[in-house]
């Protein structure tokens, strides 16, 4: 089967509008996205089977085609306004074959399908979050601003609104994360805090104790020390001659009225 030629001339031209010229393109053609594709059936505008695909959107003619990135640079598409701005680097591929486009409108079609399609799987992955919300109104701005099908950029819209909502969600779990992680360190501060005052207590009752201790201790030694004080001085006594011949009187007496109660 031959290959079919190299057709980008007349193929965008035929979806641009009438009059349009190719070095007029970027008056009316916009880069709206770029994917690394795996289907081995994208063709880029010009019939060339491609792999990197930017899409372009015509803004008077609604239609969207792909371009590979040597026809980007060979008819100065770089000069286009972009509809966003993720992926702008352009990167080189290997040539592959020419497949021949046979209805420019279902080419057309089959791109805008493909787009949001691409669009509506980035919004479940890699753009679910603010930096894609604010990719995708890129895009919606853009298109609003040159009246593409409202019916188009409603599906866009429903995108954004699934994105906010699940954004919201994200917000309205983070809150309740964080108040919850909240409430557990002011608990956790006042476990804290409640056990600082019972161990303080346990402390000064403790320092208490110690401290009626050794009173009670000087206390105990005083008196041990005043009976030491006085035994010695009883046994002094004891000694004196002054002291024994009264207690040896004492005896006497004892012993004279025990006798005499017996008699």
């Amino acid at each position: 089967m031959p290959k079919s030629p190299y057709n980008f001339e007349k193929n965008i031209l035929g979806l641009s509008s009438p009059g349009m010229t190719i070095d007029r393109l970027p008056e009316e053609w916009i880069h709206v996205s770029y994917e690394e594709s795996v289907d081995p059936q994208v063709k880029c505008i010009c019939n060339h089977v491609i792999r990197y695909v930017n899409r372009y959107l015509n803004t008077r003619t609604q239609r969207m085609i792909n371009v590979g990135t040597g026809c980007i640079k060979k008819f100065h598409l770089g000069k286009c306004k972009s509809a966003k701005t993720l992926l702008t680097k352009l990167i080189i591929g290997s040539r592959g074959d020419y497949d021949k486009i046979f209805d420019l409108i279902q080419y057309s079609d089959e791109n805008w399908k493909t787009f949001l399609e691409t669009i509506q799987n980035s919004a479940i992955s890699e753009w679910d979050n603010l930096a894609g919300l604010n990719e995708i109104n890129e895009i919606i701005k853009a298109m609003s601003e040159n009246k593409i099908e409202a019916t188009k950029i409603s599906i866009l819209e429903d995108i954004v609104s699934e994105i906010q909502s699940r954004l919201d969600k994200k917000a309205e779990l983070a809150e309740t994360h964080r108040l919850l992680t909240e409430k557990m360190n002011r608990e956790r501060a006042q476990r804290a805090e409640e056990q600082r005052i019972i161990s303080e207590a346990r402390y000064r009752e403790e320092v208490a104790r110690l401290e009626r201790q050794r009173e009670a201790n000087k206390i105990v030694e005083e008196e041990k020390r005043k009976a030491c004080l006085e035994e010695l001085g009883r046994r002094e006594n004891i000694r004196d001659p002054i002291t024994l011949k009264r207690l040896q009187r004492e005896a006497d007496v004892r012993a004279y009225n025990a006798k005499k109660a017996t008699t």
